[in-house]
């Protein structure tokens, strides 16, 4: 009896296998590849683009779709003739000539088979404009300068035909002819020192740009020469602090009041003389007991002699020593805590025998050494409205605003970038900036490369 029983049970598996070994397969149609196929075209080369895919279906196409995605996925053509067919190289045109500019075009193919299974593939074309000759300023068309010269920035391109010259005009007269390697057909100028504006009144820079089929485009800049720099009232800020600072001067136009609106504030004190900063006072909202005072001690001829912070028996600064020299006074070393810290880093001016201060303290300099010091580099002639000239030695780091008040306050030209103090390729920071339609610096960035961080400054004036 019980071998009865074993021979059913394996008729009963026999059949099941041989049922599903019987079972029709309904196979899903496929792709070459079921990524999205980007495409770049560009108007020169081509007046018509095709949407190229290999497609096996096996068990027949019913029909192919092509649909727009810009326009809610709306069906351009339904293709039934290639009903029937398993294995399909398919080929769309798609046309450009109405493309005069860059546009970007997104389809989607879809394949439909007998047993109404589908499937769906993606492509992304990028349609390039006609080579054309183009010129951008990069720090926008209008700039301010309060020295006799500035900083050409721009990009240029022809697109697909190379560029035979460039020539840069200040007022109708050429400053510089600039004729790039062989093929190049994308050029950028990041810091030209333009010399020649010697009197107070507009300019205009010019450039002109040719390919060598001698097509030209031109461009203006705006350059107003000034002879005093715009305050801001305003400044609003966002990255590693958010929010709006507010700025307040003495009849004399010097900055007294910084207010971080809801956070901090400070205040400036000035010697009787009113060109040098004695003390600031620092407090958060609410906390009137965490007050900070930074101190400054100056000799006679207005050098600095020490700085100090509230609650620590050693100064920020002491025992400074400057180099032999009477224009500049740049420091050559001084003591902070227990380290001495040794040849300050200064950058060659925009005018003879003028050095820029260049060093960047992080937020303890106590704790600094050659190997985390930091520079800023690439300066461009564009004064930092907000920068505290009677602060001569910019060594103080507030705790509360490191890179914001280093930004805003202690910087006296826009730098493009700062850098390890030893090793220039190792960037810590860029930096971009960009001028209203007077002239005046409007946006200042600071953009971090070691985390997707951008700190931004924007200028709020009368």
């Amino acid at each position: 009896m019980k071998r009865i029983k074993i021979i059913w049970i394996f008729l009963l598996l026999a059949g099941f296998w041989g049922a599903c070994e019987n079972e029709p397969e309904f196979p899903d149609p496929k792709f070459d590849s079921s990524a999205t196929s980007e495409y770049t075209v560009r108007r020169d080369t081509a007046d018509v683009f095709y949407l190229s895919c290999r497609m096996e279906v096996p068990n027949g196409i019913d029909y192919v779709e092509v649909m727009d995605v810009s326009d809610n996925y709306k069906v351009l053509e339904r293709l039934e003739q290639y009903r029937g067919m398993t294995r399909l190289e398919f080929r769309y045109p798609v046309d450009l000539t109405s493309f005069e500019q860059d546009t970007l075009l997104g389809f989607v193919v879809k394949i439909c088979d007998v047993k109404q299974r589908t499937y769906n593939k993606a492509f992304q074309v990028e349609v390039k404009k006609r080579s054309v000759p183009e010129i951008h300023f990069t720090n926008g068309e209008y700039i301010s300068a309060m020295l006799p010269f500035i900083a050409l920035q721009a990009s240029f391109s022809t697109g697909m035909v190379p560029i035979r010259n460039i020539v840069v005009k200040l007022d109708g007269q050429v400053k510089k002819t600039i004729k790039p390697e062989r093929d190049t057909c994308d050029y950028v100028i990041s810091n030209l020192i333009l010399q020649g504006l010697s009197e107070m009144r507009p300019y205009v820079l010019e450039l002109v740009l040719e390919d060598v089929q001698g097509r030209q485009a031109v461009a203006q800049q705006h350059v107003y020469r000034i002879s005093k720099i715009e305050k801001p009232v305003k400044i609003l800020v966002a990255g590693s602090m958010e929010g709006e600072i507010v700025l307040d001067y003495d009849e004399e136009e010097r900055l007294e009041g910084i207010e971080l609106l809801g956070q901090f504030r400070m205040r400036l004190i000035y010697n009787e003389s009113g060109d040098r900063i004695i003390r600031i006072e620092e407090e958060e909202y609410g906390n009137y007991s965490d007050r900070i005072n930074y101190d400054f001690e100056y000799d006679e001829s207005g050098l600095l002699v020490s700085a100090k912070e509230t609650g620590y028996s050693s100064a920020m600064a002491s025992a400074i020593e400057y180099e032999n020299d009477a224009r500049n006074k740049r420091l050559k070393q001084f003591v902070s805590g227990a380290a001495l810290l040794e040849n300050i880093a200064y950058e060659e001016g925009f005018s003879s025998g003028e050095y820029i201060y260049s060093e960047e303290w992080p937020a303890t300099i106590q704790n600094v050494y050659s190997g985390i010091r930091l520079r800023m580099t690439g300066y461009h002639p564009v004064l930092i409205p907000t920068y505290l000239e009677e602060l001569p030695y910019p060594l103080m780091r507030v705790m509360r605003w490191p890179q914001l008040f280093h930004d805003l306050f202690l910087t006296q030209y826009v730098h493009m970038k700062t850098v390890n103090y030893l090793d220039e390729n190792q960037v810590k920071y860029f930096y971009t900036y960009s001028m209203d339609d007077k002239g005046r610096l409007s946006e200042w960035q600071r953009l971090y490369t070691d985390i997707e961080r951008v700190d931004y400054y924007k200028f709020i004036y009368r």
